[in-house]
């Protein structure tokens, strides 16, 4: 870990950085023994039923909060905070329930925002519920991974114009956006932030309402930059969980319960369809790699049995950045290993994607590689839903 490289903030503030200590892409350190924990005992999470007809669900109606929702003072960034190169051991308390750690730690936040933040040229709009309930057009992906997927360079002005058919389940209280956390708007990026970078669900959703006229498509975005595969886990806590803010108000210990609840308040108006993940880079440094495949199997199989979901549902995983070489290229092996063992897995490359210079430069995509991601996101899941 005597390695140093730049940690990315996103947010609210653009991008700044900072000089980091962590191994390459390898940004953190695998779980300890102590960051397995036993299953959950309790229930997961009560959430409404279905909505009777024309009522539509809760977290479909018009937001109107008294005061603007406080937002986390810290941005998403994706490398350890300076000195935590050791993996954090969580409180006794962290059981995958609700509380909050007993001390959390928070990443640390820019001096000196570079720039202010930037907001979307047309105001996000809340969704109509369907009048029947659920809606077998509203076609629903859940969006899982780390900063490539959350998205790391900034928007242009031709990614901002929205399609209203593409819609957004918010991940974050958003006061500048007018945006409230499980709430429904149509998509603007950044799709998993307040700020507005690009990442490639985007262009995904963009592409498949291009190609399916009749459709909506529903986004649900979950993505955390930084973090490591044991964060989306069931019943587990990561040995991170201190390293990171976890959305919308960093009081849960595993992201899986976020996962969950949001997918359910998707299938309230529209049917999952798929999963787009991007994810891998904080597990690519030995001994990630050997305990990767089997923890991703598992997240996995735990969805699709909480959620009611088909075993053949496509999961599509995106490779990490091949060029230039020095952070992660090399776990794609393992990537197209694990994904060839998972029914209805398919892979997406990155072979070509131009890399982000903002940072190190060898861990995340530039703007036109994040658009030429999400189109061949998207071309991949037409291909898997034969449409």
């Amino acid at each position: 870990m005597g390695a140093t490289m730049r940690n990315v903030f996103k947010g609210p503030w653009a991008l700044g950085t900072a000089l980091l200590l962590c191994g390459a892409c390898g940004s953190e350190a695998e779980d300890s023994p102590n960051s397995e924990v036993p299953p959950f005992t309790g229930a997961l999470p009560n959430l409404p039923a279905s909505p009777a007809p024309g009522s539509g669900p809760t977290g479909m109606q018009d937001p109107a909060p008294t005061e603007p929702p406080s937002q986390p003072a810290v941005p998403s960034n994706e490398a350890p905070p300076v000195g935590q190169g050791t993996p954090v051991v969580p409180p006794a308390d962290m059981t995958g329930g609700t509380t909050p750690p007993a001390t959390p730690t928070t990443p640390t936040t820019p001096t000196t925002p570079t720039t202010p933040p930037t907001t979307p040229t047309t105001p996000p709009v809340v969704v109509t519920p369907p009048p029947d309930g659920v809606d077998p057009n509203f076609m629903v992906f859940l969006l899982i991974g780390q900063s490539n997927m959350e998205g790391v360079p900034q928007s242009e002005q031709q990614d901002r114009t929205p399609n209203p058919r593409v819609k957004v389940l918010a991940l974050n209280n958003c006061p500048q956006r007018n945006q409230v956390y499980n709430q429904w708007y149509t998509a603007s990026p950044s799709l998993h932030t307040c700020a507005a970078t690009l990442g490639p669900g985007d262009y995904f959703a963009k592409t498949l309402a291009d190609a399916l006229p009749n459709a909506t498509i529903g986004l649900v975005p979950d993505a955390i930059a930084g973090v490591n595969i044991d964060t989306f886990r069931k019943g587990v806590v990561s040995s991170t969980r201190g390293m990171w803010f976890y959305p919308p108000d960093n009081q849960r210990n595993s992201a899986y319960e976020t996962v969950f609840e949001r997918a359910r308040l998707a299938q309230q108006v529209g049917v999952i369809k798929g999963i787009l993940f991007h994810q891998g880079e904080s597990d690519s440094a030995p001994p990630g790699p050997n305990a990767w495949p089997e923890k991703v199997r598992d997240m996995l199989s735990d969805l699709k049995a909480d959620l009611g979901l088909p075993d053949n549902l496509p999961f599509l995983a995106g490779e990490l950045l091949y060029s230039p070489v020095g952070c992660c290229g090399g776990f794609n092996t393992t990537i197209s290993q694990t994904v060839g063992t998972i029914p209805g897995g398919r892979v997406v490359s990155a072979n070509g994607l131009g890399n982000y210079t903002g940072d190190a430069g060898n861990l995340h995509f530039s703007t036109t590689g994040q658009r030429e991601f999400g189109r061949r996101y998207a071309t991949t899941m037409l291909d898997a839903l034969g449409l």
